[in-house]
């Protein structure tokens, strides 16, 4: 993550060959251990901004909602029906599954990266502001640019600086998970 007043920055994402020019207030890498921290956070969507991006489909074409819950039923009444769907139900069921997606094992060999407030305009393009990967290429361009671990240590990433983020699988946090109940004295 970068850190101090905007950054500026070229990202290759898994070797490819595309380098965007970006510009934001950071990027931020998270592998899975982190991903049900911060990453998770700043990631995240509430009920109340997919209640929202709903009313702007209505506003737009107002049959596409209004079907998708004829189709799949409308709670209507108080019988208990477990195929019937509500618009509130269906929101929650969205938010779930959109926020889980950010999750992932710590085992894996991957990254979650998040741009933070990208700016997009005819220099800096941001076409993907979340992913996984499994290396990245991060060069500064920037005077006074720093990198920022989770730890709060911080090192100076002046402009040309190249940083390498890969996981390695003998790096990666192993996890041990148990089938059996723990007691509870």
């Amino acid at each position: 993550m970068f850190i101090l007043s905007v950054s500026v920055y070229d990202i290759s994402i898994d070797s490819g060959k595309t380098i965007e020019k970006q510009k934001s207030s950071g990027l931020v890498i998270s592998t899975g251990t982190g991903s049900t921290s911060w990453s998770h956070q700043i990631n995240k969507i509430s009920k109340s901004n997919i209640k929202k991006l709903f009313d702007l489909v209505q506003q737009i074409n107002p049959i596409i909602l209004s079907n998708y819950l004829l189709d799949h039923g409308t709670n209507t009444s108080s019988f208990g029906n477990s195929n019937v769907i509500t618009l509130d139900c269906l929101i929650e069921t969205i938010e779930a599954l959109y926020n889980k997606s950010f999750i992932f094992n710590p085992e894996d060999c991957q990254m979650m990266y998040t741009v933070r407030d990208p700016l997009n305009n005819g220099i800096f393009k941001v076409t993907k502001p979340h992913g996984f990967a499994t290396e990245l290429y991060i060069r500064s361009l920037m005077d006074e640019g720093h990198l920022a671990f989770d730890s709060g240590i911080t090192f100076p990433f002046k402009s040309g600086s190249i940083a390498k983020f890969t996981v390695l699988p003998s790096d990666a946090l192993c996890c041990v998970t148990f089938d059996v109940p723990c007691p509870v004295n």
